[in-house]
């Protein structure tokens, strides 16, 4: 494969993690989501110059801190990243700049988490779980080509989110099982559990019911 091969192979990737990443946010209109789509298709059009020229880093660095502005999400974050985890890059160009981009994405994934208010021990306990799934295929790679210093990187960040995580659960309740005879509206169940009309929407939140004024007999609540 010739240099020229290599770079056009590691472009096609990062072109469509850009569009991938576009896909993140919730609309490309208004002041941030253009200042995204600009910096994405400036990118894209000289994906092969800039991988050549080693500039690329940089640019993606920018396209992901502009999609947390611009309001993506963690799910959304992990769903582009896991496409390019998905990629089969076979030069060692293609192969540098899929890394890039996921090394990235997990990045901005723990930025998104630390700015994240969390309604219960049980979400963050979630999250905690799936941040483990997201680092380890990343971790595992730099650990087996011996990359020691973005292996320290990599358990560093991951480490430094668990800890966050772990210590913004502590002051947080539990989610707890309900369980009454027949189906209740939501501000009746309020009341029951909570002593406090105001506390429905909580309820209807965490069950999705298809009516507030017939939940089901059996659901979940914030234990406090």
């Amino acid at each position: 494969m010739t240099v020229f091969d290599e770079a056009e192979e590691a472009a096609a990737i990062l072109q469509r993690a850009l569009v991938n990443l576009l896909g993140t946010i919730p609309t490309q209109t208004g002041t941030q989501g253009a200042a995204l789509r600009r910096a994405c298709g400036d990118l894209a059009a000289n994906a092969a110059i800039s991988i050549q020229t080693a500039t690329a880093p940089a640019a993606i660095a920018n396209c992901f801190a502009l999609a947390q502005q611009a309001g993506a999400t963690f799910d959304a974050l992990d769903t582009m990243r896991l496409k390019t985890q998905a990629e089969r890059p076979v030069s060692l160009s293609a192969v540098i700049i899929a890394v890039v981009i996921i090394r990235f994405a997990l990045i901005e994934q723990c930025l998104v988490l630390s700015v994240t208010d969390f309604k219960s021990r049980d979400e963050i306990d979630r999250y905690m779980e799936r941040v483990g799934e997201a680092f380890y295929p990343s971790e595992t790679f730099a650990a087996d080509i011996k990359d020691t210093i973005n292996y320290r990187a990599l358990v560093a960040l991951h480490g430094a989110t668990v800890n966050d995580l772990a210590t913004r659960a502590l002051p947080l309740p539990r989610v707890v099982q309900y369980a009454f005879p027949e189906r209740e509206p939501a501000l009746w169940i309020a009341n029951r559990i909570y002593g406090d009309a105001s506390r429905e929407q909580e309820i209807i939140d965490e069950n999705h019911p298809v009516h507030p004024a017939f939940m089901m007999p059996t659901g979940r609540v914030l234990s406090a």
